[in-house]
């Protein structure tokens, strides 16, 4: 009896049986295939801040229009960087869109672009996308100005000789102040000038050491036109008046004003004993500081 219980103790042991759960009525069960897991929704879901979420189909998050990404998160798109976002001057991205506009000063590039530093930018005369021209805008960390950069030669002089002795006193410009409302050349502003020589002014003991822009003078002799300046702003978008643009003063002047290159070149002689040619509005003696409202030489646009 012994020797059949091992044997039955071995059997079972080897036999490898499995169990398998049972039903409540004592039979085996399998896991039902049509429980459907419940579907999801949008409160199940955590969309970006810039997103919603869609329920046309099943819940989805989707980035809100002007940002990009898989709805759980997004990022700005910057329609700028395509095709200029189809502005047809400048184009300013912003957070989820975009604006289009036309800086006509250098301020208004500052106010779109605080962090623009002193540079070259395309302006737009009034504002206007249909009028471009070149500025070169300074002081954009404080109060923006404009200038014109010019090529070729520029520059005034009072030529020395006669009753003003030293040596000829020569102001070369790089760039000059403009104002795009008014469309004048400042011809005071000397930033952007460097002058070499200097003489005695009718020997009266005024030193002369610098020349506004387009100023021609001499004090050699009556009707004598000795004293030159040149201007060329064939870099620019703009072109002189005319002829009218200039005028002669002093005592016994002469002058002349030879235009070229469709008013953008001109040529202006001046003198007397002692006289000049200048910009019209000028005051006497045309030199050093001395002309205090500088918005004198009006131009045209002339792209």
């Amino acid at each position: 009896m012994i020797g059949r219980t091992f044997l039955l103790v071995v059997c079972v042991a080897a036999c490898g049986f499995r169990s398998r759960p049972l039903s409540g009525d004592g039979a085996s069960s399998a896991p039902d295939s049509s429980v459907k897991e419940p579907p999801v929704t949008c409160g199940d879901l955590m969309c970006a801040p810039n997103a919603t979420c869609t329920t046309t189909g099943a819940a989805a998050c989707k980035c809100s229009s002007g940002y990009t990404g898989d709805g759980l998160t997004c990022s700005d798109l910057d329609e700028c960087a395509t095709a200029n976002g189809g502005c047809a001057a400048a184009c300013m991205n912003t957070a989820g869109s975009f604006e289009c506009y036309a800086p006509a000063t250098c301020a208004d590039v500052k106010a779109h672009v605080p962090a623009a530093t002193d540079g070259v930018y395309t302006l737009y005369l009034g504002g206007n996308a249909s009028k471009p021209w070149t500025a070169y805008c300074a002081h954009m960390a404080t109060t923006p100005l404009e200038y014109l950069s010019l090529t070729g030669a520029n520059y005034a002089q009072y030529t020395a000789g006669g009753g003003s002795p030293g040596m000829d006193v020569k102001t070369t410009y790089t760039k000059v102040r403009f104002n795009p409302a008014t469309l004048k050349i400042d011809i005071s502003d000397r930033a952007y000038a460097t002058s070499q020589g200097m003489l005695n002014h009718s020997a009266s003991g005024t030193m002369v050491t610098s020349m506004p822009f387009g100023v021609a003078m001499d004090c050699r002799l009556a009707n004598s036109k000795a004293g030159v300046a040149l201007i060329d702003l064939t870099a620019t978008a703009f072109a002189l008046t005319g002829q009218a643009a200039f005028a002669e003063g002093g005592n016994i002047a002469n002058s002349s004003a030879v235009l070229a290159s469709n008013n953008q070149r001109a040529t202006i002689n001046g003198g007397g004993f002692c006289g000049w040619a200048a910009p019209v509005g000028a005051p006497n003696n045309p030199f050093n500081g001395n002309v205090t409202n500088g918005a004198l030489l009006g131009v045209v646009y002339a792209p």
